[in-house]
């Protein structure tokens, strides 16, 4: 039963017989594997766990849920269209792509058949509030025991102390849902979630990441409704505020060049520069605009494929041919696998049928964030804040795909991935139960219940 004192919800306790703890285990051992071990690692568990869910899980509930077949179809898509062209690659490049965009699919299903045993939304903010904190800690840790790491310039910082973790902004965008939802996170008190929360803002501060800045901008702007595409005036106003950003750091006066000292604010003020495309007159000219140099490459490396490949790309396995050696890890590399932009390794791979399965991939999760946003009566609350996480996360994906590959990153955006997964199958069971009847039996209110809808929350 829920009720409404004011205007504050008070969140139903859930019943005791759905708190399992294994998911809750497995969540925890999951995205702290995928942040801190590396990509290679995680993968390995997640294809462990994929074979126990389709051995096992599916079979045993009558087939696959609607809303998970919704997320995992265009990237299905997406291996389908990139395996046309795969006759003349290397074999190895060939798995690599296919891992890249297979990947994704593995990290939605575990979120998914986790957050589907679970079933409680507080229980699945907690986790991302204190993963995303730990995780944080191991990052703030390290300008503890070098306090001189704090004086470098914003490259060499992220050099010696990491880029971050993606986990951070997820765990503020869960905290801000659990304030919004007046869910306590622990039992005594708010001590302890205010210090979770100033961890994870910490950590993002100290990353001098533009992808954690924008990411957390999107996130908590979805999470407030300021990031809202339910209504069209609410859209008109963001590509306005949109249009008018641009224009104001096109205006605002940049420097022509940044180095390896450059500071964070020159760095996010020559984002634009950095991507743009023009005539490199140097290598310390296209190491300034690599992602820019990069995606001219790329373009090229798609024209020069046959009229056909222009709608189904050149296949997986195909290569990015750089026109010079570039230190990449531990050797220089010439021909380069993955891009920071990932439509355009989309567009290298799928051609122009990539682009859209993706594109419609984003559409469908946002619809999905929305559906849930319109739900009205008993639960809404938790259904209108469940869908603006969905839409969050979906513009996170869509908008770090543009500077490191969003969900083709091989290890960055793991997390994300399965926070999606977890919070559609929340919708699924709370916000859409009759879509999933097929699949499994969900126990449906008594008519008798009573139920209270505020008209004045948002």
């Amino acid at each position: 039963m829920s009720s409404i004192v004011g205007s504050r919800y008070i969140a139903p306790i859930a019943m005791k017989e759905q708190h399992v703890n294994w998911p809750v285990v497995l969540y925890f051992f999951f995205l702290t594997v995928a942040s801190l071990l590396g990509a290679v690692p995680i993968t390995v568990f997640m294809l462990l766990f994929m074979f126990l869910v389709l051995c096992c899980w599916i079979p045993m509930r009558g087939g696959l849920p609607p809303l998970l077949g919704n997320l995992l179809l265009p990237f299905s898509a997406l291996l389908l269209v990139g395996s046309l062209g795969i006759y003349e690659n290397p074999k190895y490049d060939v798995f690599k792509d296919v891992w890249y965009v297979g990947k994704p699919m593995l990290c939605m299903t575990v979120g998914f058949v986790l957050m589907w045993n679970l079933r409680d939304l507080r229980r699945l903010l907690r986790i991302f509030v204190v993963v995303g904190a730990v995780v944080s800690v191991f990052h703030i840790i390290r300008f503890i025991q070098n306090p001189d790491l704090l004086s470098l310039s914003a490259n060499d910082m992220r050099n010696a102390a990491g880029r971050g973790y993606i986990i951070a902004v997820i765990g503020i965008g869960a905290w801000l849902a659990a304030w919004k939802l007046n869910f306590r996170l622990f039992p005594f008190g708010r001590l302890i979630d205010t210090i979770l929360l100033l961890l994870c803002l910490a950590s993002i501060g100290l990353s001098m990441s533009r992808v954690m800045f924008l990411s957390f901008l999107l996130l908590v702007g979805a999470v407030l409704g300021i990031v809202n595409f339910t209504d069209r005036k609410k859209v008109t106003k963001i590509v306005v505020a949109v249009v008018i950003g641009f224009i104001v750091l096109m205006l605002i006066p940049k420097p022509q060049y940044v180095g390896q000292n450059a500071t964070f604010l020159e760095k996010m003020l020559f984002s634009l520069q950095e991507m743009e495309v023009r005539d490199y007159n140097s290598i310390a000219d296209i190491n300034t605009r690599w992602r820019g140099y990069e995606t001219a490459r790329a373009y090229l490396t798609y024209s020069n494929g046959a009229y056909w490949q222009y709608l189904t790309g050149r296949g997986f396995g195909t290569s990015v041919d750089l026109g010079l050696f570039m230190p990449m890890g531990d050797e220089p590399i010439r021909f380069a696998p993955i891009l920071h932009n990932g439509y355009m390794y989309l567009l290298v791979k799928t051609g122009l049928m990539g682009i859209l399965i993706y594109l419609f991939f984003l559409a469908s999760v946002i619809r999905t964030g929305n559906e849930c946003i319109r739900q009205e009566g008993g639960g809404s609350h938790e259904s209108r804040y469940t869908g603006r996480l969905i839409v969050g996360v979906a513009c996170v994906l869509g908008v770090s795909t543009f500077v490191v590959s969003g969900p083709f990153n091989k290890q960055a955006m793991i997390p994300a991935e399965i926070f999606l997964g977890a919070l559609v199958a929340h919708a699924a069971r709370r916000t859409f139960p009759n879509r999933s009847v097929t699949f499994e039996r969900v126990i449906q209110p008594s008519p008798s219940s009573p139920s209270v809808v505020s008209k004045g929350m948002k």
